[in-house]
């Protein structure tokens, strides 16, 4: 990754069943994005999503059916929103602690 572009190897583990992978926060410009066992590099769909992100067109079955890796190359500095932060979680109630048994000797 340089100010040239960068390669992003995306690791598809359920294919999306309307054939498009989202890519939220992406702000680059994509320059070819294809499956990684795809010899002829033969190039899928994109598009830009307004806000940053990316949508790609995925074909019909995925090529390997645990996992299937798009390789996705961007032009410039790899530039990403991040999500907002969610507020930090309230952690669980404690359960009560029984009181303890005293010895008592007689």
């Amino acid at each position: 990754m340089d100010e040239s572009g960068a390669t992003l190897y995306l690791h598809v583990f359920d294919w999306p069943a309307d054939g498009k992978l989202a890519v939220p926060g992406l702000k680059n410009r994509v320059e070819a994005a294809y499956l990684l066992t795809d010899a002829a590099h033969k190039l899928l769909a994109t598009a830009a999503v307004a806000g940053g992100g990316v949508t790609i067109e995925l074909p019909g079955q995925a090529s390997d059916k645990v996992s299937s890796t798009v390789v996705l190359k961007v032009a410039g500095t790899l530039e990403i929103n991040q999500p907002a932060a969610s507020p930090a979680a309230k952690p669980a109630d404690k359960p009560a602690k029984k009181p303890k048994k005293s010895a008592k000797k007689e």
